[in-house]
């Protein structure tokens, strides 16, 4: 077996090359994007994954290729419906049938998501195989370098002091005394100067995103803001550098 990728009129095309022995063979094939997460209070939190599938796989050669399952889930933070980082999560998984002494060239073409475009966001598929009579299973990553399109944003690692929860939080999240001073702080990747990063809380008694602080990253990449909430309830505390391009929250209670 072999892999290979290529961009082609901004899509990604992957390629899985398989050939058959003298008999028929059967695969079953996992069809996998790369996933996008966020590290955010020392908790890494995925939202979803860079690609999405552009139309059903093609099969070039002697067999048969035929769907047998799909999984989907939600990311794990977005500040507005269908506004998180990444696309849907999803797998697909097909039957894939060698006839003998045969090659076949199963293709899957992707879509990358224009919200993520971070230096570390990779936007290779990986093909899940295994044999219908063996329960192991062979990642095959393709070795080529794809990048649908420059990279423009920056990922956000977000942190504090004291350190609370990734949201989503524990059923007690952390509990801060009315008062007690927050320091919110965090990088960009890659690190540049004069970035601009806008704070947005999501307040007790609104579901609504409030800006409560604008700041710009320093020399190394880096951002810090000092910040008392005062008002009892749960909090969550977002940062952003372009109204798509963000850091999962992280949440506490003040009480």
């Amino acid at each position: 077996m072999s892999v290979s990728a290529s961009v082609v009129d901004g899509l990604v095309r992957s390629t899985l090359t398989v050939r058959s022995g003298q008999n028929a063979e059967t695969f079953v094939v996992k069809a996998m994007a790369p996933r996008v997460s966020s590290l955010v209070g020392g908790t890494r939190r995925l939202e979803g994954q860079s690609l999405r599938e552009a139309g059903r796989p093609t099969l070039e050669g002697s067999g048969t290729l035929t769907p047998v399952s799909l999984l989907s889930g939600t990311p794990a933070c977005s500040p507005f419906r269908n506004r998180f980082h990444g696309f849907e999560l999803r797998i697909a998984t097909y039957r894939l049938t060698v006839h003998p002494m045969s090659t076949v060239q199963m293709a899957t073409t992707w879509q990358p998501t224009s919200s993520a475009r971070w230096a570390s966001t990779e936007y290779v598929p990986t093909f899940v195989v295994r044999s219908r009579d063996d329960t192991s299973e062979q990642a095959l990553t393709p070795r080529e370098t794809v990048r649908p399109f420059p990279t423009l944003g920056s990922e956000i690692v977000l942190d504090s002091s004291p350190r609370v929860d990734a949201v989503p939080a524990r059923a007690r999240p952390t509990v801060l005394s009315a008062g007690r001073t927050l320091t919110i702080r965090g990088y960009i990747r890659p690190r540049r100067r004069s970035v601009p990063v806008t704070l947005k809380v999501l307040l007790p008694e609104s579901r609504r995103l409030t800006t409560f602080a604008r700041l710009h990253t320093d020399g190394t990449g880096r951002f810090a803001h000092r910040w008392r909430p005062r008002k009892r309830g749960r909090y969550e505390v977002w940062a952003f550098t372009t109204s798509t391009n963000y850091a999962c929250p992280f949440g506490f209670a003040v009480d």
